[in-house]
């Protein structure tokens, strides 16, 4: 058997032949994992170090990035942190790129009550200095519209748009905005087992019925009312997929939020992207 050889940093392994040997001339990182030793104990990525985000939960207490923090591919991980800060310039924080997007599942999951000290509050994730870039999956992030009006008690809805539900899945839970006076009535459901492959596509099955009814059919004109043209207003709710592979979050069950509803926050100030 062929076996990995760790020489100056470097991981030595298939599947690149040279004399007998296979050699694969990818940069070794530590991972973020043998950095957090404790839920209190807080930590530090130095400059010019690169620590990656692998499988499991990891679980901190305050996390400065100055150097690299990154995502592995493919990575199923939970960070919990009672905070993380980016404080240099080259400090990154990265979860996939533009052209190559995150395909794992990550949630940055805030705990405690604690703060950095610096004037942004407690349970934050603050990008002070250096660059949040997150870039997940898309095929979930389109909006449409109801196509019919949703009655009370309905176990299914009708959209506009069968592209933009094209990718969704049972179980997704998705929102239904309120077309009330009431913002208390913008409803969060899970789509059954049939999602929305009714219908050609454009009927979206519910596992618990609608609340409260939602306009699917308001299209009001208003004659002159817009810059030389007439003001249309859509007064149709909208509909999205909540779902997400990259997660910013205070865990449901928190202690501070089911008692005070007091929940994180993010902060990007000048000189942080």
């Amino acid at each position: 058997p062929i076996l990995p050889i760790l020489l100056t940093g470097l991981v030595l392994r298939p599947p690149t032949a040279c004399n007998g040997l296979f050699v694969n001339t990818v940069p070794f990182h530590p991972s973020l994992q043998s950095l957090c030793t404790g839920s209190n104990v807080d930590v530090t990525i130095p400059s010019g170090r690169t620590y990656i985000i692998d499988d499991g939960t990891v679980d901190c207490g305050l996390v400065t990035i100055i150097g690299t923090l990154q995502c592995s591919p493919g990575a199923v991980a939970v960070v919990k942190a009672a905070g993380i800060q980016l404080l240099d310039r080259n400090a990154l924080l990265e979860c996939g790129t533009r052209t190559a997007r995150f395909d794992g599942d990550v949630a940055f999951e805030i705990t405690r009550d604690r703060g950095f000290g610096t004037g942004t509050g407690e349970r934050s994730i603050v990008v002070a200095k250096g660059t949040l870039s997150l870039w997940g999956k898309g095929d979930k992030n389109g909006r449409t519209r109801l196509g019919m009006d949703a009655p009370a008690n309905a176990g299914a809805i009708d959209v506009a748009s069968s592209g933009v539900v094209a990718a969704w899945k049972a179980s997704d839970e998705i929102m239904v905005t309120t077309t009330s006076t009431y913002p208390d009535q913008t409803e969060r459901h899970n789509l059954s087992d049939a999602a929305c492959s009714a219908n050609g596509g454009t009927t979206c099955g519910l596992i618990t019925r609608l609340t409260y009814p939602h306009y699917g059919e308001g299209m009001q004109r208003y004659p002159g009312a817009g810059a030389n043209k007439d003001l249309i207003v859509d007064q149709r709710a909208i509909v999205a997929n909540l779902e997400r592979n990259i997660v910013l979050r205070v865990a449901e069950n928190d202690v501070l939020w089911q008692a005070q509803e007091k929940g994180g926050h993010l902060m990007v100030l000048a000189g942080g992207a």
